[in-house]
C-alpha cells in the first residue's frame, strides 16, 4: 500500500444494492482485520442505529485506530476524526429499486421479505409502498447526512447538500455500472494493489432495466426524482474524472480485466477454495509486467 496515502479512516458511505458487498470483500483484504469496523451485522429494521451507538461508546483510542469504517451510514461519521476519506458507490435509481425488489423476495432473512410474500407485492406495488426511506431518494439521503427525514419528504435542499458533499468530502465516487473504473479509481487515490474481486450478493434471475415495463421505470423515477439528478451530477463527475488520468489508466484497466475476468471464470470450478493464492499470484504477475 502506497505510503503516501495517510489520511485515515477510509468512510465508505455504502448505498444498498450499488455492489458495496462486492467493494468491501475487496477493501477487507487491504486493512488489517482489527482496523475495520462494520455497520452491517447489527442491522434492524434496516437502520444502523446499534452499530452507531457501539462505534459512538468506544475508547477513544480504539477508535482512533481504525483505517476502515463501512456500511449502510449516512455522511457524518467523520466528526469523530482530525483526518479522514470518503468513498462511495452510485447506481442509477431505476436499476437499484429493481435490484433491490428481486433481491428482497430472494432473501428470506431480508426484514421486508414477509411482507412481500404475504401481500403478494408487485414491483409496481413495492415502489409506493413506503415501506422503507429505502425506496425513497436514499442516495440522496445519505449523501446528504440528513437524518430521520419521513418516507416522502426529502427536499431539494437536501439535494444541494448531498451535491456539495460530494465535491467538497469524497476522494472518489464510483458508479456501479463502470465498476471496474470505479475501484482503479479508488487503487490510485487510496494506494491499494489490485482490486481483484469475484461478484458478490448477486441476484441472478431479475429482469434488467431495459425489460422492465416503461410505465414503472417513470413511477420510480417519480419516486426517486431527486435520486435521479445526483445520480447524473455523480455519473457526470465520475467520467471528468476517468478523461482526467494519464495514458496509464487505461492501460492498468485493461490489464485488470483481462486478470480479474479469468478470475471470475475460476470462481465457479470445484477447487475455488484456492483463490486466495491465485489472487497472491495475479499480483505477482502484474507486478512483473
Amino acid at each position: 500500500m502506497s505510503e503516501r496515502f495517510n489520511s485515515y479512516p477510509v468512510i465508505f458511505t455504502h448505498v444498498p444494492r450499488s455492489a458495496g458487498t462486492t467493494l468491501v470483500s475487496i477493501m477487507k483484504r487491504f486493512y488489517p482485520k482489527d482496523a475495520q469496523f462494520n455497520f452491517y451485522v447489527r442491522e434492524q429494521a434496516g437502520t444502523t442505529a446499534q452499530a452507531m451507538e457501539e462505534f459512538k461508546n468506544l475508547p477513544e483510542q480504539k477508535r482512533g485506530r481504525l483505517k476502515l469504517l463501512q456500511g449502510h451510514t449516512s455522511f457524518g461519521i467523520h466528526q469523530y476524526y482530525d483526518s479522514y476519506t470518503y468513498i462511495t458507490l452510485f447506481r442509477d435509481p431505476v436499476d437499484r429499486i429493481v435490484s433491490y425488489y428481486y433481491y428482497t423476495l430472494k432473501r428470506p432473512r431480508h426484514y421486508l421479505h414477509n411482507i412481500l410474500i404475504s401481500n403478494r407485492m408487485r414491483l409496481e406495488d413495492f415502489i409506493a409502498s413506503g415501506l422503507s426511506t429505502e425506496l425513497d431518494n436514499i442516495q440522496t439521503r445519505q449523501i446528504s447526512g440528513s437524518q430521520n427525514v419521513p418516507y416522502g419528504q426529502c427536499t431539494e435542499k437536501m439535494l444541494e447538500t448531498a451535491k456539495l458533499n460530494l465535491v467538497r468530502y469524497y476522494a472518489v465516487t464510483g458508479i456501479t455500472e463502470h465498476f471496474d473504473e470505479s475501484v482503479m479509481l479508488m487503487k490510485r487515490r487510496l494506494g491499494w494493489t489490485y482490486p481483484f474481486y469475484v461478484k458478490q450478493n448477486i441476484i441472478d434471475d431479475r429482469p434488467p432495466k431495459s425489460q422492465i415495463p416503461e410505465s414503472v421505470v417513470r413511477h420510480i423515477e417519480q419516486h426517486n426524482a431527486l435520486d435521479v439528478q445526483l445520480y447524473r451530477f455523480a455519473l457526470e463527475r465520475f467520467r471528468a474524472t476517468v478523461e482526467g488520468q494519464d495514458e496509464s489508466f487505461q492501460t492498468e484497466l485493461d490489464k485488470f480485466r483481462k486478470y480479474n475476468a479469468w478470475l471470475q471464470r475460476m470462481s465457479g470450478r470445484p477447487y475455488a477454495a484456492g483463490l486466495g493464492l491465485t489472487l497472491w499470484g495475479l499480483y505477482a504477475k502484474l507486478r512483473r509486467q
